[in-house]
């Protein structure tokens, strides 16, 4: 079996094999992209990345088949073995992929009602007391990607494709209600995590975080230190998948760099590489930059930058100096 598959995978030609099944292929960068699937990459090594199998790897033509026909993996390289001798299986009827049943279907996205009158409470705590920007704060409800719920709560959207696709809250206090351990938080049923949170602002240069508390924060970061916010896109991963950074790669080709700002923990260390190595994997060959706070995460270096002495010169060609290092995080800034 094994020189059988070695035989396939060296003999069949990918993107001719998904071509006349029907998936129209086109050039972008160093990869294929494909009309019918958006999210699929094909690359020249006769490999390709769909996202839609919730496979986080590199795929090749056997996986290919046992999508297309919805048979097993023995089937497709049985299948296969034939082409090899001339003798095309892939003309017969293609099985349907069987829908899941309603009960397992995704709820729908259903944001929490908005305040309607200002949002004073949200926009106080988070300038306040987690020390973002007015600009920046601004900037997110005029984009509808911030607002303040009926009850008071800093409620966070994400979109995809012209579409709220997810929902964080926290409460706009630090109150810590009984029997809890924390202020209120929570992912409202039905966000889509495999997007999770990001900021698409047509930049080269995506910055990575794990809350979103801390883009927002990076965005201040680069405010105060002369740089453009809007300069760069964001992902919040807003948990332990990396499927929110590989899905916004291969549906954005023409980013070129990637920070990582994961925090300042062993959680942090471990994302670090896991994503270093996933998007390795999955074909991405621009710079890998790790970006690493002062303390655990950027929004407890961003309080304490705001709350010292130092300010930051606004001008983006002056080097941080080594004195001001420990309360600047030069660290995250790009370079």
């Amino acid at each position: 079996m094994g020189r059988t598959v070695d035989r396939i995978l060296e003999s069949i030609d990918l993107k001719e094999y998904m071509e006349r099944h029907g998936w129209t292929l086109y050039r972008i960068g160093n990869c294929y992209g494909c009309k019918e699937h958006s999210s699929v990459r094909v690359f020249d090594n006769n490999t390709y990345f769909h996202p839609g199998t919730g496979e986080n790897r590199r795929l090749n033509v056997i996986n290919f088949a046992e999508y297309y026909y919805d048979i097993s993996n023995k089937e497709a390289i049985k299948m296969l073995a034939k082409e090899l001798n001339d003798n095309p299986s892939w003309k017969r009827e293609r099985k349907p992929h069987i829908s899941k049943p309603q009960s397992e279907k995704k709820n729908e996205l259903v944001l929490p009602q908005k305040q309607s009158d200002k949002y004073s409470r949200v926009y106080a705590y988070l300038t306040k007391e987690r020390c973002l920007s007015k600009s920046v704060v601004t900037d997110l409800f005029k984009r509808h990607m911030l607002y303040e719920d009926v009850r008071g709560n800093v409620t966070f959207v994400g979109y995809h494709e012209g579409k709220e696709s997810f929902c964080f809250q926290r409460a706009s206090n630090n109150f810590v209600p009984e029997g809890r351990k924390r202020p209120f938080t929570r992912i409202i049923e039905g966000s889509d995590f495999s997007r999770a949170w990001y900021v698409d602002n047509g930049s080269t240069k995506l910055f990575v975080t794990e809350a979103i508390i801390d883009s927002a924060s990076a965005m201040t970061m680069f405010e105060l230190h002369g740089y453009d916010p809007k300069a760069y896109d964001y992902v919040a991963t807003c948990g332990p998948s990396r499927n929110p950074v590989l899905n916004y790669i291969m549906s954005h080709p023409q980013i070129d760099t990637v920070y990582l700002g994961y925090d300042n923990d062993t959680a942090g260390k471990t994302y670090r590489q896991k994503t270093r190595s996933e998007l390795r994997e999955i074909g991405y060959e621009g710079r890998i930059v790790d970006k690493i706070p002062h303390t655990k995460d950027f929004n407890n270096d961003l309080q304490v930058l705001s709350n010292s002495t130092f300010k930051p010169e606004n001008n983006q060609n002056k080097q941080i100096s080594e004195v001001q290092k420990p309360l600047a995080p030069e660290r995250m800034i790009p370079r």
